[in-house]
């Protein structure tokens, strides 16, 4: 890793966790987004029914003696993912990040957590491989596509193995119940979710970023919308949030 580390301490209450990032970059704004808005802690948005929805399925796997279950894909150098270990610390976590920089200071942050697993990876419908490549836009925002899609996407970095969630689960997470799907993958949710989605169900909540504002006429939440709302899953979109849910009903 070329750039000069910092690190920074940050936390909740009277925990927190020190966190090194690249200085220059959007870094430090993905770790005070993470640590300081919650984006995936559906419990903060007051104004929502069901807020207290992932907190109790958590207790509940808990209580019956499973080990939730908590995918993080599209990991960046793993804020979320120290969130998620910081609220559900009984959970197996699979964090996944497919850029080598990033996932360098992902495996740097989280090291000594025996509940997380890293994977220099994709999130896909199928196992295979992607295609990576950067826009040129930000440290989080590189993408992963199919050999076959056509167009210029930035500089290319080569091909990464890519996973189907069930793959995932079979593999890195075998006996673990599954808790809450993190998505935030720059567009390439429109493969995820257009094949093999039975996984899907299984999750009592899936928290996802759409990238239809950042890819027009691609419909790359398409696939998603259908996917979930075949399931009579609630879809919420709370106030001021980039995040959407999707919660299990039943």
């Amino acid at each position: 890793m070329d750039e000069p580390l910092q690190v920074m301490r940050i936390g909740l209450g009277d925990i927190s966790v020190e966190m090194a990032y690249r200085p220059g970059t959007k870094d430090r704004f993905t770790l005070e987004e993470n640590w300081r808005k919650h984006p995936y802690r559906l419990s903060r948005h007051g104004e929502v029914a069901r807020r207290d929805f992932i907190d109790a399925e958590y207790q509940r796997l808990v209580a019956a003696g499973q080990t939730p279950l908590i995918l993080d894909a599209g990991a960046n150098i793993g804020a979320s993912v120290l969130f998620f270990a910081w609220r559900y610390p009984a959970a197996r976590i699979i964090a996944i990040e497919p850029e080598a920089s990033n996932f360098e200071l992902l495996v740097r942050n989280c090291a000594g957590r025996d509940q997380i697993t890293c994977l220099q990876a994709a999130l896909a419908s199928s196992d295979g491989e992607l295609q990576l490549f950067d826009p040129g836009r930000s440290t989080d925002a590189f993408r992963t596509l199919g050999e076959d899609e056509p167009g210029e996407h930035g500089r290319s970095l080569g091909a990464i193995p890519a996973y189907g969630v069930e793959t995932l689960m079979a593999r890195f997470a075998a006996g673990a119940a599954p808790l809450l799907a993190k998505i935030d993958i720059e567009g390439a949710e429109r493969d995820v979710f257009s094949a093999h989605t039975a996984w899907v169900e299984a999750f009592p909540a899936i928290a996802i970023e759409l990238h239809d504002w950042m890819l027009p006429g691609k419909a790359s939440s398409a696939p998603f919308l259908a996917c979930v709302g075949a399931l009579g899953r609630d879809f919420i979109n709370p106030v001021e949030s980039d995040i959407v849910f999707s919660l299990r009903n039943g």
